[in-house]
This record gives C-alpha cells, sequence and structure tokens, in this order.
C-alpha cells in the first residue's frame, strides 16, 4: 500500500460498528464465550445463533434489530443431541432456516491448509452475501494440535483472520477454561485469563465472556465480560436456565 492509498484509506474509514445484539455483540468482532466443560456453553452457543437467525431477543430481553445468518459450525456432540436442543429451543425462540447454516465437521483442521479452503468454499456457497456470524464450538477440535502450542493458536487466529477478511463478518469462539491450579500450600493460583491455551489466542480475541455458574443447582449463571475491545457490551448477565426450552433467561 502507497503512502496515497494510505491516505485514502483513513480518509475513508469504514463505517462504525453496529450491534449484532444490542448491548451484547458488536459487528465484525472477533469474540470467546468460555466456561467448564459440561457446563451450557453450547446451549448459550446455539441459542444466541438461533436467535441472530430469526431475530428474537438474546435472552428474552437483549434486542436483536435484525435477522442476520449464522454458519454454525459443531466439532462436538451427538447429532441429534443438538437437533433435539434446537427443536425444544424454538417453543421461545424460533429459527430462521434462510439465516442458518448448521455445519456439524468432526473433520475440520485448520492447521490443514487444503480442509481451511474446503471450508471456505463451502461457507461462500450457502449465501451470495456471506454470513455475518460464524461461530466455531468447540475450537480445540478445530485444530489437530494442542492449543497451548504456538503453531496451533496461529493456525486457529489465521483461519479466523481469513472468516472476517472473506466475509466481513463476526467469528466465535467457544471454548474451555483451564483447569484449577492450586500451590503446595492449597491455595488456588490465579491465572491471567480465563481459556485453556497459548496467550495469542487472548491477543487475537476483541471480546471476551465467561460463563459461570453460581448456585448448587446448576441454574443460576452469569456471563461476565473479561475483555472488550469496544467497552460497550454489558459487564455482567445474570441468567436462569429453562430446562423445557434448552434456553437461558435474562433475571433483571
Amino acid at each position: 500500500m502507497t503512502g496515497a492509498e494510505l491516505r485514502q484509506a483513513i480518509s475513508n474509514p469504514p463505517p462504525p460498528k453496529q450491534f449484532l445484539v444490542d448491548d451484547f455483540l458488536p459487528e465484525r468482532t472477533v469474540f470467546m464465550i468460555t466456561g467448564e466443560t459440561g457446563k451450557g456453553k453450547s446451549v448459550i452457543a446455539t441459542q444466541l445463533g438461533v436467535s441472530l437467525s430469526s431475530a428474537t431477543s438474546l435472552f428474552g430481553s437483549l434486542p436483536i434489530s435484525k435477522p442476520r445468518r449464522v454458519y454454525f459450525i459443531a466439532l462436538e456432540g451427538d447429532r441429534e443431541d443438538h437437533f433435539d436442543r434446537i427443536r425444544f429451543m424454538e417453543k421461545v425462540c424460533p429459527l430462521n432456516e434462510n439465516n442458518f447454516y448448521w455445519d456439524q465437521d468432526p473433520f475440520l483442521d485448520v492447521m490443514n491448509r487444503a480442509s481451511v479452503e474446503k471450508k471456505i468454499k463451502q461457507i461462500a456457497s450457502v449465501w451470495k452475501e456471506g454470513p455475518e456470524a460464524v461461530i466455531v464450538d468447540p475450537i480445540y477440535k478445530a485444530v489437530s494440535l494442542d492449543l497451548s502450542k504456538a503453531e496451533a493458536a496461529k493456525a486457529l487466529i489465521t483461519f479466523s483472520d481469513l472468516l472476517r477478511y472473506t466475509f466481513s463478518c463476526a467469528v466465535g469462539f467457544i471454548h474451555h477454561t483451564p483447569r484449577e491450579v492450586h500451590s503446595v500450600f492449597g491455595k488456588r493460583i490465579e491465572r491471567d485469563h480465563n481459556y485453556y491455551g497459548h496467550s495469542f489466542i487472548g491477543n487475537h480475541v476483541q471480546l471476551a465472556y465467561v460463563f459461570d455458574y453460581f448456585d448448587e443447582k446448576g441454574e443460576t449463571s452469569y456471563l461476565s465480560r473479561r475483555k472488550s475491545n469496544n467497552q460497550k457490551e454489558l459487564l455482567s448477565i445474570r441468567l436462569i436456565y429453562r430446562p423445557e426450552t434448552y434456553t437461558c433467561s435474562r433475571i433483571p
């Protein structure tokens, strides 16, 4: 890029980011939701995708201004279990089939160039305009090496950048928190971040939430914002799980 081209670019900035979900998720953002294994991150991710597809308020209170195209890459779990979940969700959160693509691909490997090229072509073939959000659940299954390795983290980031630059979309990482580590005296050692993996991932992510349960029955939980380049999203969202619909509702 020449100096003149750079001048042209900075003189004509892109429009400011709008929210895909008000007070929760801006467009064209790399976001991550982390939490303990088996505690409901996939419920949150699926509810987010379905809500975006039909412009149904997320958690019953966070407005979505218009339907959005969502490409959901499910890398873990039983196919029928996923479909049962969505079937129950539709009681309160309808799915717009024209705006939602479900891709259960256990063979995606972002460290393999052919695998990445195949996936980009597949995503591009779904909608002429491309997706507005791509959700990867969970990200550790998208790499052939441990995410604590720099090579694996770089490959995931390259895939994320390719998605953003190709489709101008938001990219969602669903991931798990690290196991607790204690000192020889039994005191929990606090970590600098709330995800398992290399620091490159945290540097790449623009918006991060941690999903935690706060009651013994596992009904009340919080989505807590831990990182934001925008600083306009809610700091904390208190939720209650509705087992009859496989959804979470916001508690005022």
